[in-house]
Parts: structure tokens; C-alpha cells; sequence
């Protein structure tokens, strides 16, 4: 399946993997399997649940596989984005905001919301700290991690935390410590040329993709092909011309599986990214790419579209 979270109904839906809606499910309120809000979502296959994270009251419900609610796991801490690295653990990006009350911005916890291991602990609170989150891991039960104001990527397994790489973005890179106090994130999306750090990072078996932000918007996006360890980086421009892909290189990704990954993007820029392609690469698509004939006729104001993209090559 494929799960995605509604922003106007904070429900969730469930599509089959050719994109067919199968059903949806979850209610606002206070009382069993309800929540004030929806923030994140994982599909544990192992177990065949549904996790639902509710940030606000620090709480994780658990759905089966058709929407039907199962129990309720109490937090120590709010965490808006999560991850599982096994059937049993979750790793939580907590980040440095006022609800965090542990002081760390990465928690492992267990299913039933125990605290095993923290990571990256801080004095205190920082006003509009984000993560853009996790990505699927190099290596078997890890999963990989980035946080803003750093330019690493980090490797989470259950008992560590290891740096998988560190990207050297050369003269514009910049002393992240003088930002970490309160009120001078919006000083730093002041300063131009200035690399903020990730805003997504996506892994395939084939390449890893991170997403950049410089003068507090996407600028562009580095991709390293892991058989080869060649690497280059794409400015904003050229993401549409890239005639090695099969699909559309719609912006960034944001969730992978295999060497696929699920990207989102509002309809003004599907829109473009369509009207670019050759007719040829159109018959081709409408081909290959189940729905895209549906996709070709999203108009430039239409509401956010959900992409399935595969790299082909690189």
C-alpha cells in the first residue's frame, strides 16, 4: 500500500501501488484511536500496523491494515517525524522546539514508548528547528537520519549512531554553532549564498539523494550513484531536463522503498514539469507509467499530486 496523510481532514489514505484509492480512515477527538492531529505515519509490515503519530499529546496510535484501531502507546516527549529501524524500535526526531522535554534531538523508544538510547543532547529550546526527517538505510535494521544546521548524514542502528557522510559545500558552507540560539534561525535564512543544510535526504540501492537549501529555499539537489561513488550536484534549473530518468523528475524525494521513491508536489509545478517533456516522452510515459494518461490532465492550480518515481539510471 501506499499511505498518505490528508492535511484538510487529517485522515489517512490508502492507495494500492498503482495509485487505485482503497479506503480511508482515522478521526479528530480525545477517544480511543482518535487524535488532535496526524503528523506522521509508518507501515510496520512485520507486525501489519499502521503507526499514527499525534505530536501534540505525545501519543502513537496503531491501526491494522484496514483502518480498524488496535491500541494506544503513550510518548515521554513529542516528536513530529519517526522511523522504524526494526519491527520493535522507532527512532524519533524530537527536535529542539519547547515540547521536547528530554533535550535530545534524536530518541530510539520502543513500541510501547520506553526510551532505549538518545542522541544529540542541547542546553535548550531553538525557535523553528525542522528535520526533514529519515531515509531508508545502507545497511540491514538502520536507517538514516539528517537534521537541519548540519551537514551530515547519520546511520541509526538500534544501539548507535554512526556519520555516513559529511557534505563539504566549500565556501558556502557555514559555522552552524553561532545559530543555535534562540531567534537566529530567520538572521540565518537572511544571509545569501548561505547552505541552511538538508531539507530531505532519499536512499535507493542505487544512488542517495539530499536535497539542499540555500537562502532558506531549494536550491538544488546531490546525488551519489553507490556502485560507481561518482556524485554531482544538480542546480533547480535542470531537475526538468533530465532525460536519463523514466518519469518525472518532479522536485524531491521524500519516502523511498526499493528504488522507488514518493515524492509530492502542488499542482502548479506538475503542471510545468509535464508541458517540458517532448511529446515522444509522453507516448512513452503514457505507456509504462500506469495513470499517467490521469496525471496529464491535473490543471495549474490543481491540488497537491502524488508522484511514484523510479531512477532508471544515472
Amino acid at each position: 500500500m501506499i499511505l498518505t496523510l490528508d492535511g484538510e481532514t487529517n485522515q489517512v489514505n490508502c492507495f494500492d501501488l498503482h495509485g487505485k484509492f482503497l479506503r480511508k480512515f482515522g478521526t479528530i477527538g480525545q477517544g480511543p484511536g482518535e487524535y488532535k492531529t496526524a503528523d506522521c505515519i509508518l507501515l510496520n509490515r512485520d507486525k501489519s500496523e499502521i503507526l499514527l503519530n499525534d505530536f501534540p499529546s505525545h501519543k502513537v496510535n496503531f491501526f491494522n491494515l484496514t483502518g480498524g484501531f488496535l491500541r494506544q502507546s503513550d510518548l515521554k516527549f513529542g516528536g513530529y517525524k519517526m522511523k522504524l529501524i526494526n519491527k520493535d524500535l522507532v527512532a524519533i526526531h524530537s527536535g529542539r522546539m519547547g515540547l521536547n522535554q528530554i533535550n535530545c534531538e534524536l530518541a530510539i523508544s520502543d513500541l510501547n514508548g520506553n526510551i532505549r538510547k538518545t542522541y544529540f543532547p542541547f542546553p535548550g529550546p531553538i525557535g523553528g528547528d525542522c528535520c526533514g526527517g529519515f531515509a531508508a538505510g545502507t545497511k540491514l535494521n538502520s536507517i538514516l537520519y539528517h537534521k537541519v544546521f548540519d551537514y551530515h548524514i547519520y546511520e541509526v542502528f538500534a544501539d548507535r549512531v554512526e556519520t555516513l557522510l559529511t557534505l563539504d559545500f566549500g565556501a558556502a558552507a557555514i559555522d552552524t554553532g553561532k545559530y543555535l540560539n534562540s531567534g537566529t534561525y530567520y538572521k540565518l535564512l537572511e544571509e545569501k549564498g548561505k547552505v541552511r543544510g538538508y531539507n530531505s535526504v532519499a536512499n535507493t540501492p542505487e544512488h542517495l539523494a539530499a536535497n539542499i537549501s540555500r537562502d532558506g529555499s531549494i536550491s538544488g539537489t546531490w546525488i551519489l550513484d553507490h556502485r560507481s561513488k561518482n556524485h554531482q550536484y544538480l542546480a533547480i534549473d535542470t531537475l526538468f531536463s533530465l532525460g536519463n530518468f523514466r518519469g518525472i523528475p518532479v522536485h524531491f524525494p521524500r519516502q523511498t522503498d526499493g528504488s522507488w521513491f514518493i515524492s509530492t508536489t502542488e499542482g502548479i509545478d506538475w503542471f510545468e514539469s509535464v508541458s517540458k517533456l517532448t511529446e515522444a516522452e509522453k507516448i512513452i510515459l503514457r505507456k509504462e507509467v500506469h495513470g499517467f494518461i490521469d496525471a496529464e490532465k491535473v490543471k495549474m492550480d490543481g491540488n497537491p499530486v502524488l508522484v511514484v518515481y523510479r531512477f532508471k539510471d544515472f
